[in-house]
């Protein structure tokens, strides 16, 4: 599916009818025959079993409130960061459809919670806490920008200009062939350990402030990488990690409870579906 839709986005090509690629033309009804066979029977349960919840739900007067939407909307926010419009819209995704999977997610917990007495105690969050001190720190981190040359020689004249005192950030912005950090003045951003390459995680670490690497090679290029920063590393603290890690606990123990509680709910409901999805899918393979 995702390829279908990066297809459209790119080739600019399609039609109501299909998209066509090079002259040629891919029917749109042959694309949904090819989805329908692989994906349907699964994607008609999952709206199936969305509903025998949502059913559910209003039987026992569960509801998602508004409070509680914006305040989850808000954490979304906050992760993503100060591009949240821009990852939206590049994701596809709008406002109102994160509303509304928000509002489904939270009406789920508390329906758990009112059938099966689904929560997470103080004490399992506190435990929680114990366990996974380490990881729920912020580690080292260090800010990072870099030049891109496109061959060795290129890379050790820049080496040979920084060492002679030339301003790394002004050099990037010339120089640099990364054209997506070149206007930043080579500005990568922050980083901890795991999140790089190892051929530049054993080089970038070691570096001082304001200190530049000697030249290391990638499948992008030679690079030449200053650190402009350190931040240290920073304990967890329960108080500032408490909300966030009782989210994760009560996902995790929704994650074991919840298929089995929809397997009762199914068998309690009437669902006229296994016969229209067979049906459906004989009518694909027929018409090959």
């Amino acid at each position: 599916i995702m390829m279908a839709v990066s297809l459209s986005a790119q080739t600019n090509a399609a039609t109501d009818r299909g998209i066509k690629v090079n002259g040629s033309f891919i029917e749109k009804a042959k694309i949904d025959q090819f989805l329908w066979v692989q994906y349907g029977a699964a994607v008609a349960q999952q709206f199936v079993d969305n509903e025998l919840l949502n059913h559910e739900a209003a039987k026992l007067g569960v509801k998602a409130d508004d409070k509680e939407i914006n305040k989850r909307i808000a954490l979304v926010k906050e992760q993503a960061g100060p591009d949240f419009e821009k990852k939206l819209e590049q994701s596809g995704l709008t406002l109102k459809a994160i509303e509304s999977q928000i509002s489904f997610s939270l009406t789920v917990e508390k329906l758990l919670k009112k059938a099966k007495g689904v929560d997470i105690t103080d004490t399992e969050v506190q435990s929680g806490f114990e366990a996974n001190k380490t990881s729920l720190g912020v580690p080292e981190q260090i800010r990072l920008r870099h030049i891109l040359a496109s061959s060795q020689q290129d890379a050790d004249d820049l080496l040979i200009a920084l060492k002679a005192g030339a301003d790394f950030g002004k050099l990037a912005a010339i120089k640099s062939m990364d054209q997506t950090t070149k206007g930043k003045n080579g500005e990568l951003g922050l980083f901890s350990k795991g999140m790089l390459v190892p051929q530049i995680e054993s080089t970038v670490f070691t570096l001082g402030v304001n200190e530049a690497s000697s030249v290391v090679q990638t499948t992008q290029g030679f690079h030449i990488f200053q650190v402009t920063e350190k931040v240290s590393a920073k304990p967890a603290v329960f108080k500032e990690v408490k909300e966030r890690l009782r989210q994760a606990l009560l996902q995790q123990k929704i994650g074991q409870v919840l298929p089995d509680y929809v397997r009762e709910l199914r068998q309690k409901a009437v669902i006229a579906a296994k016969g229209w999805i067979a049906c459906a899918r004989r009518r694909v393979v027929s018409s090959h």
